[in-house]
């Protein structure tokens, strides 16, 4: 099943129109490497983190990504503590780095003031002149595939390096099942192997039958989205 490829949007066009539409929630962004988390309340940026990096620091750097994918998860309140509470008028921040603020011609936002995609999903690999040179190294070395263990047709070959399973269209893996969410995980291939992360669902993640927020899973490893089960194995050569 080839994955759906949504709208592109730069980090800096998503977090004005989320500051913009007054939105409440969790920016998220994803590449093989790191992730961060940018925490709105009403429009205003209340935390930020990147690695160590927190607050200012930490969007500094997340608008410096080029390569990224992008989640949106509304309603989502900032986990204070661990993180440092800030407080940023994001176009007041712009004008101090000295940038023009930006919005997308698109739109992505619709009347009522919610995202017009919810998953405010950016594909990193909408084509192939597109991809990095990282994520061309990591899928020639890792060839995988998810492969369900109640139906042998059912199987996903990963052709990204950072990709969302869930039950929505949108989704790169898109898995038309009640019990897993419209977002359910992140799937990160990695140096050290394919990093899952749940996406704070409600009928959870598992990596070999063990409830996982974050963790690693490599060949023949079980990952479970919901009730659905997959074993992690190599592509067959073509």
């Amino acid at each position: 099943m080839a994955p759906s490829i949504s709208q592109l949007f730069s980090a800096e066009e998503i977090i004005s129109k989320l500051t913009h539409r007054k939105m409440t929630g969790c920016f998220k962004a994803f590449t093989p490497l790191e992730s961060a988390n940018v925490f709105f309340k009403k429009g205003m940026i209340v935390a930020a983190s990147k690695g160590e990096a927190q607050g200012e620091s930490a969007l500094r750097e997340i608008l410096d990504w080029k390569e990224a994918l992008f989640i949106w998860e509304p309603d989502i309140v900032a986990p204070i503590p661990p993180l440092k509470p800030v407080l940023i008028n994001f176009d007041a921040f712009l004008r101090k780095q000295g940038a023009p603020t930006k919005t997308s011609s698109n739109g992505m936002a619709s009347a009522n003031g919610q995202p017009s995609n919810p998953s405010l999903t950016k594909s990193m690999t909408s084509t192939g002149e597109t991809r990095s040179a990282m994520e061309v190294d990591l899928l020639n070395r890792y060839k995988l595939t998810l492969a369900s263990l109640a139906n042998t047709n059912q199987k996903f070959k990963l052709v990204k390096a950072t990709s969302v399973i869930g039950r929505n269209p949108s989704c790169d893996i898109s898995i038309p099942d009640n019990s897993i969410s419209r977002q359910h995980c992140i799937l990160q291939l990695t140096e050290r192997g394919l990093d899952v992360k749940d996406l704070n669902t409600v009928n959870g993640t598992k990596i070999n039958g063990i409830p996982m927020k974050e963790g690693y899973i490599n060949i023949g490893d079980k990952l479970t989205v919901g009730k659905i089960s997959f074993m992690l194995e190599k592509t067959p050569e073509s």
